[in-house]
């Protein structure tokens, strides 16, 4: 056997996918954009806290007045 061979590093699969994926920036933007969505989705009771189930689609339909009603759509602010 050669010190050559010996020496040198075998190249995985995985190995060979992320060397070229470390040279395409595109590639790194869209992993990273994917990563973050996947946070977001898996943080999501963190992020949004109310419960998209309970809104009251009956205030949607009036038409805008000046009085701010408490609750969950509040913080949206004139209804």
């Amino acid at each position: 056997m050669s010190k050559n061979n010996a020496m040198t590093k075998k190249k995985t699969p995985f190995s060979i996918f992320w060397h070229k994926l470390k040279q395409r920036k595109t590639a790194m933007v869209a992993g990273v954009f994917i990563v973050l969505l996947v946070l977001t989705a898996v943080f999501a009771p963190l992020i949004a806290p109310y419960d998209p189930f309970k809104t009251d689609y009956s205030l949607s339909m009036l038409p805008p007045t000046l009085i701010i009603r408490p609750g969950p759509m509040s913080t949206a602010g004139i209804y």
